[in-house]
């Protein structure tokens, strides 16, 4: 079972209200055929909105290999999107990799490439395996994702992905604003899920 939590902090010098939305939609089991072996054990990402629109992510993935001798990981992150008010217009998140680090002697090299509406972000070292547990890090930062209305902005924003094919056990996220809160909510489950998450809260 996931639990996901999602907590939102806030400081108070700044003049603008937000309206946070967190979405974890995080693969519960994999499909037919995956490896059951490899899962993710903890799936923790930290998330700092900027003044200028801009979104600084920080996750760090305890991914568990098994015994199955591996090179790494890939993260896909969507960077392409419809974007129903404008036919024909898609909406579009420029991301920037800052840096990658692993633990245990796994590679943090990284290759970054797109496909289609998506970047991916593959990690590890083509002439080296490796098993058992290790944690990644990446730190990107996301340009232009805040929805802007005429009374608040918006952060609505796939947290974890669904593109990951293993299970993932347990998921936390946390936003820094740099503005008043007045609506915070978090999903959890598969792409599509309305299931609220474990906790969803606004510190003061």
């Amino acid at each position: 079972m996931l639990l996901t939590r999602a907590r939102v902090t806030r400081s108070w010098f700044a003049v603008l209200s937000a309206v946070v939305v967190l979405v974890g939609l995080a693969v519960l089991a994999g499909p037919a055929g995956a490896q059951t072996s490899e899962r993710i054990t903890r799936y923790d990402s930290d998330l700092t909105v900027e003044h200028d629109g801009g979104l600084l992510v920080r996750e760090t993935i305890t991914y568990d290999f098994g015994s199955t001798p591996r090179h790494g990981i890939i993260r896909t992150i969507p960077v392409r999107a419809d974007y129903p008010p404008r036919a024909n217009h898609d909406r579009v998140y420029p991301i920037d990799v800052l840096s990658v680090t692993a633990s245990g002697g796994a590679s943090a090299d990284h290759e970054e490439s797109e496909d289609g509406n998506d970047l991916n972000i593959r990690i590890g070292d083509p002439d080296r395996v490796v098993t058992g547990e290790h944690t990644y890090e990446i730190t990107y930062r996301v340009h232009g994702a805040y929805n802007a209305f005429p009374d608040h902005d918006e952060l609505y924003w796939n947290v974890i992905g669904n593109e990951w094919q293993v299970p993932i056990e347990s998921g936390t996220a946390v936003v820094h604003t740099p503005a008043g809160i007045t609506q915070v909510a978090c999903f959890t489950g598969y792409y599509s899920s309305v299931t609220p998450c474990g906790t969803a809260v606004a510190d003061e």
